[in-house]
């Protein structure tokens, strides 16, 4: 959120603001809005096999109250940059690389926030076994780890791997994790066509 023209949100409910109007963006479908619709109509009282709250609600902050539909990264910088948006549901690495770009902006961990769960995954019969353990490997190692942050400025997974003084701000606050939202990933994915098509239907038009 941007720190000049909003105060620090408290909750998704805030976004829904007369004093945020045609301020708020949201992430594409296809970026990672389907998280976020999930979390929100999680927050609204839904569930992943219903997500009819959800599609509402953002329905309504794009129809009624101007919410812009960020499709990429590219975007959302130019976006909160030239202050064309205020506030949208946003990752901290990159909140931390527009505040060192001189944005004014800040992160709030909101009750149901998303936590965007990457991973790797070798294929099975891989004639490069070896090489593909050693990558994943690699990706888990705690200095190395601690380099990414250094260059991407995300805090790191392995809780071995201990942020120095300088880089101490990037590790989200303790309560933060307790915010996250709990998703069933197998049946938001065996839905996933249906969603879509509500939300290019609902949302979008």
């Amino acid at each position: 959120y941007n720190t000049k023209h909003t105060a620090k949100p408290t909750n998704w409910n805030d976004l829904w603001s007369d004093k945020l109007k045609g301020k708020v963006g949201i992430p594409d479908f296809g970026w990672y809005g389907q998280t976020w619709l999930h979390a929100i109509n999680k927050h609204l009282g839904g569930t992943e096999a219903d997500v009819s709250k959800g599609v509402a609600a953002i329905s309504e902050l794009v129809k009624k109250y101007g919410a812009v539909v960020i499709k990429n990264q590219e975007q959302a910088i130019k976006a909160f940059s030239d202050e064309s948006i205020f506030a949208m549901p946003y990752w901290n690495g990159r909140t931390f690389a527009l505040q060192a770009s001189g944005v004014p902006v800040d992160m709030a961990y909101v009750p149901g926030t998303i936590q965007l769960h990457n991973g790797m995954v070798i294929a099975k019969n891989t004639a490069f076994k070896e090489a593909a353990n050693h990558f994943v490997n690699n990706t888990l190692d705690p200095e190395l780890q601690l380099e990414m942050s250094r260059l991407f400025l995300y805090p790191p997974a392995n809780s071995k791997a201990k942020l120095s003084p300088t880089l101490a701000h990037y590790a989200p606050p303790p309560t933060a994790l307790q915010q996250v939202v709990s998703l069933d990933w197998a049946q938001i994915n065996a839905g996933r066509v249906d969603v879509l098509e509500r939300w290019n239907r609902e949302v979008l038009r």
